[in-house]
């Protein structure tokens, strides 16, 4: 279901027949093309599974999808930060091992320094973070302890770590 450009869409997996590199048909139905969040789960549900051998490499997408103005992800370019997708390309790059880019954590606790009561917000309203959002602050949770998903029954979360990376 892997786009050729590695990253994985939302609507539709890859269809080579009809579809671009960014697994877009051009079709009014096709909404969006590939994505940061569902590129996220594709690669932890991957590195979980220890199936890590990507058809292309994902990680160029997500560098190529963060927001020059708040330093976050952004769900696809254009969209700009928001916590969720920004909690989902950290916790990626925990599945797999890999650092956390420098300044993405710092961009994700942006979204919670001013919204106050503990939450973050799901996104910036210009510059400043917007309202408290249930959403967002669960997304966010996890990305700040570096737990990646699946969570396992035990209670525990799978990590890198476990499996010896």
């Amino acid at each position: 279901a892997q786009c050729p450009v590695g990253r994985w869409s939302y609507d539709a997996p890859y269809a080579p027949g009809t579809d671009d590199d960014s697994c877009s048909d051009g079709s009014k139905d096709d909404f969006f093309t590939a994505d940061t969040n569902t590129t996220a789960y594709a690669v932890m549900a991957l590195e979980h599974a220890e199936r890590d051998a990507y058809g292309s490499n994902p990680f160029p997408f997500f560098a190529s999808a963060r927001d020059a103005t708040h330093g976050g992800w952004e769900y696809a370019p254009g969209f700009g930060t928001d916590a969720n997708s920004t909690a989902l390309a950290i916790q990626a790059y925990v599945a797999a091992g890999r650092a956390i880019p420098s300044g993405g954590l710092a961009a994700l606790r942006a979204l919670q320094a001013d919204v106050g009561c503990g939450a973050w917000a799901y996104n910036y309203d210009g510059e400043t973070p917007g309202a408290p959002d249930v959403g967002a602050t669960i997304g966010a949770s996890p990305a700040v302890l570096r737990v990646t998903f699946p969570l396992l029954p035990s209670g525990g979360a799978a990590r890198a770590t476990d499996r010896g990376c």
